[in-house]
């Protein structure tokens, strides 16, 4: 008797993790409302100043959503060959998130940042700041 009742709690739990499969849109880019649109990327000049560069790119309407992505376009450096890259090139964005209450949290790693960056604190403010002035510009 106590193995039936097993198998019937094992069969419910089961059944109950079934869930019909939902449909996935044919295409995503429209469902989340995707379009090319300009972002403003900040990085640093000569004269140890941010400057922005502007880019096109594909961003989805969300803020949210869009957030990861602007930031993986700012990891990517500069394409202005004036401005300077901020960032190790091994240096890979872990998460972004914006928060309902308008806060946004980026999560950055890879063997440079989390073993030792070995840099000064101008080039680390600076990398700080663009982040801050990107995701505020966006």
């Amino acid at each position: 008797m106590k193995r039936i009742a097993v198998a019937l709690a094992a069969l419910l739990l089961l059944a109950g993790a079934c869930k019909p499969k939902q449909e996935t849109p044919a295409n995503l880019n429209a469902a989340n409302k995707v379009a090319v649109r300009m972002v403003r990327l900040y990085y640093e000049s000569p004269q140890m100043l941010l400057t922005a560069e502007t880019r096109n790119v594909p961003l989805p309407e969300s803020a949210p959503a869009a957030l990861p992505v602007v930031m993986r376009e700012l990891l990517k450096g500069p394409v202005m060959p004036t401005s300077l890259r901020l960032f190790p090139p091994d240096t890979v964005m872990r998460a972004a998130y914006l928060l309902p209450g308008g806060t946004a949290i980026v999560d950055l790693g890879g063997p440079t940042v989390t073993e030792g960056w070995g840099t000064g604190s101008h080039q680390e403010l600076m990398a700080i700041y663009s982040i801050v002035q990107t995701v505020t510009a966006n």
